[in-house]
C-alpha cells in the first residue's frame, strides 16, 4: 500500500464511518471487556482504544496553531511529519507507556475555504488486566469529555474445532444483540448487530449498528476473533 492511498484510507474511516453517524456514545469500557469474556469462549489476547475528532478551521494559520500546541503538549512522543500530493499534511506522534503504545494522528488539509483537521488517538496493549481498568477508564472519560467518540476492539482466539456461527452467537447472546448484517468467505466471518447494552452508533439498514465481530481462521489451529464497538477501525 503506498502513501497516498493508506492516507486516503484513513481519510476515508475518520470521515465516512463516524461522521456519517456522530452520536454521544453512552456505552464504557468496562462493559464492552465484560461482556466480551462473558461466554468464556474468547480467550483475550489485546485491546485497541481509538478516539476520533474532526474540526474545521478557518485558515491554514489557525491549523498551525492548533498542531503546534498540540505537539508543545506532547513533547514526550516521536513525531514524524510529511506532505503527500501536496495536499494532505500528515503527523504521527508515538510513544510506548509500559507494555501500552500509544499513537496520535494529526491530518490536516484544505477544504473550499477553510481547513479540516481531523486528530486520533489510539491506546493499544495486551490483554486488560484489573490494575489497568481504572487508568484506561479515566483516559476514557476524558476523551469523551473533550469530544472524541471511542472505538473500541478486543481481541482474543477461540478453539477452532467451534463454528464460526456458534461462536458469534454466544459473543451476540452475551451483548444482547441482534443481528443486523453478516458477511463471509473462506476462513472469514463477519456479523453487524445491535445491542441493547451498548449506546447509539453508525446507522446500517436503518439500524443503530453498535456492535462488529469479526472472525478469522488462523494457522495455529485458532480462531481470532475482534469485537468492536461501534464498529471495528482497526484492521482484523
Amino acid at each position: 500500500m503506498n502513501k497516498l492511498t493508506a492516507l486516503l484510507v484513513c481519510i476515508f474511516v475518520f470521515c465516512n464511518y463516524a461522521s456519517v453517524y456522530e452520536a454521544e456514545y453512552e456505552a464504557g469500557l468496562n462493559m464492552i471487556v465484560e461482556k466480551t469474556t462473558e461466554p468464556e469462549l474468547l480467550n483475550p489476547t489485546s485491546y485497541s482504544l481509538i478516539y476520533k475528532k474532526n474540526i474545521t478551521l478557518d485558515n491554514k494559520k489557525a491549523v498551525k496553531s492548533r498542531v503546534n500546541k498540540i505537539r508543545d503538549e506532547t513533547e514526550d512522543y516521536q513525531w514524524t511529519e510529511e506532505l503527500i500530493e501536496n495536499k494532505y499534511h500528515r503527523l504521527v506522534g508515538t510513544k510506548t507507556i509500559k507494555d501500552k503504545a500509544i499513537k496520535l494522528l494529526l491530518i490536516y488539509y484544505k477544504v473550499n475555504d477553510s481547513y479540516q483537521l481531523e486528530m486520533a488517538k489510539e491506546i493499544k496493549g495486551q490483554e486488560i488486566k484489573s490494575n489497568d481498568t481504572l487508568q484506561l477508564n479515566e483516559v476514557d472519560n476524558k476523551m469523551k469529555k473533550e469530544g472524541y467518540t471511542p472505538y473500541y476492539a478486543i481481541k482474543g482466539t477461540v478453539n477452532k474445532t467451534i463454528d464460526r456461527t456458534k461462536i458469534s452467537e454466544a459473543l451476540q447472546d452475551a451483548f444482547g444483540a441482534k443481528t443486523i448484517d453478516t458477511a463471509s468467505d473462506e476462513g472469514f466471518y463477519t456479523v453487524s448487530a445491535a445491542s441493547p447494552y451498548l449506546g447509539k452508533g453508525i446507522k446500517v439498514k436503518g439500524e443503530d449498528m453498535n456492535l462488529n465481530i469479526t472472525i478469522r481462521n488462523s494457522a495455529d489451529g485458532k480462531a481470532d476473533v475482534t469485537v468492536g464497538y461501534p464498529i471495528i477501525l482497526i484492521e482484523h
